[in-house]
């Protein structure tokens, strides 16, 4: 190699492994709480920022269900939308709550009698997914779906399901059919949305699953029934909260819960890169383990990995375990609806326990090996007896 071709060539080398360091993304995963802490409410920092950051890992979802919500937009504007629209929603709910219960009866007794089985069974996911959908759609978000509408109800909670699974595969092409059909029905359903995807991933997506975890652990623990059982009649934040003799409160089982299975199990961030002092394009991606932090042993002690939802007795719980439990995050981003989703979930847990676990029902849970989450639920079946 001659001088002159070395000296180009090594600009050339030099502009290549730039552009490598611009490309290279780096993934850093945080289980300490005060990491935690300042990954997701750092101190001074604007909340145009804070913003961008949760918003640019969630592109997947708007390439997926095309969102405009502000779980992945930077824009000011759009969250003060989003957060008055929502704050419309859980004001309408807390008011109708006392009725909730038997609007949920209605709901987990039709979707029971109507969902199609095969061979006298229903596969549990489907049948929390329908029930869920059902009740965010109509008694959350003010819709109304039809009786008659199983068949788009299925198609729906599929679709968001497949279309969840592909997002995360960035290869691989969407499937704009699946969203086309699945927003016609959800436009049909909640005329007064512009995109009612914006509210329905939100309030589901994490909501089906906490229920189905929720009933799977319950239907083993009569004295945990016996609470939910309770809570179903009277949907009072006394009865919410009480303890019975040895067994758990509705709020300490449901607290138990979200902390071994949170609703989002590792929350994404990004902050720009840095190479000799100078930010780069590129943009390394920070990771908040909750899962890990709401199993550390330090914190939790030894038993942090077993279900124990006596852990949040009051004689019980440190001020360390309270500070380190954060299901729906911390800081100004943490869900609007912290306080309302582990009720709503709990009631809707309580209407399918008494549906699948009361004697002479007509429906039985039938327990898989173990417990899913999104997917996972082979085995869990409900089993349909003839009356």
């Amino acid at each position: 190699m001659t001088y002159t071709t070395f000296a180009f060539a090594f600009p050339l080398a030099g502009l290549a492994l730039v552009g490598l360091l611009l490309q290279r993304q780096r993934r850093r995963i945080f289980s300490n709480y005060s990491d935690i802490l300042s990954l997701l409410d750092p101190p001074h920092c604007p909340i145009n920022q804070l913003l961008s950051a949760r918003a640019q890992p969630n592109t997947r979802l708007v390439h997926a269900f095309h969102l405009n919500n502000t779980f992945v937009s930077d824009d000011v504007g759009v969250r003060k939308q989003f957060l008055a629209r929502a704050g419309e929603i859980l004001r309408r709910h807390a008011q109708n709550f006392a009725g909730f219960p038997d609007t949920v009866r209605g709901v987990v007794a039709g979707v029971a009698s109507r969902l199609p089985s095969h061979h006298g069974t229903i596969p549990f996911a489907r049948f929390v997914q329908a029930i869920t959908l059902r009740l965010v759609v109509c008694s959350l978000l003010g819709g109304n779906i039809p009786e008659e509408s199983d068949e788009g109800v299925v198609f729906v909670v599929e679709a968001i399901n497949d279309l969840w699974a592909l997002s995360k595969k960035r290869a691989t092409p969407m499937r704009p059919e699946l969203l086309e059909h699945m927003s016609t029905y959800l436009l049909l359903w909640l005329p007064t949305y512009e995109h009612p995807l914006d509210f329905v991933i939100p309030a589901y997506e994490t909501m089906w699953r906490v229920v189905a975890i929720t009933v799977a652990r319950a239907a083993r623990d009569p004295a945990a029934c016996a609470a939910f059982s309770a809570y179903l009649e009277s949907p009072l934040d006394s009865q919410f909260g009480h303890f019975k003799n040895e067994g758990p409160s509705v709020e300490a089982f449901m607290c138990e819960v979200l902390r071994l299975h949170p609703p989002s199990r590792r929350l994404l961030r990004v902050a720009p890169s840095r190479f000799a002092g100078f930010p780069l394009w590129t943009r390394d991606i920070y990771v908040a383990d909750l899962e890990a932090l709401h199993r550390d042993m330090t914190i939790w002690g030894k038993d942090a990995t077993i279900f124990d939802p006596m852990r949040f007795h009051p004689s019980r719980i440190s001020y360390e375990q309270r500070r380190a439990y954060i299901p729906f995050s911390c800081g100004p981003l943490r869900c609007v609806a912290f306080r309302e989703a582990p009720r709503f979930a709990a009631i809707v847990a309580a209407s399918a326990l008494e549906t699948v676990c009361e004697q002479n029902a007509r429906h039985r849970l039938v327990s898989g090996e173990k417990l899913g989450w999104r997917e996972g639920w082979e085995g869990w079946e409900v089993k349909v007896y003839k009356s």
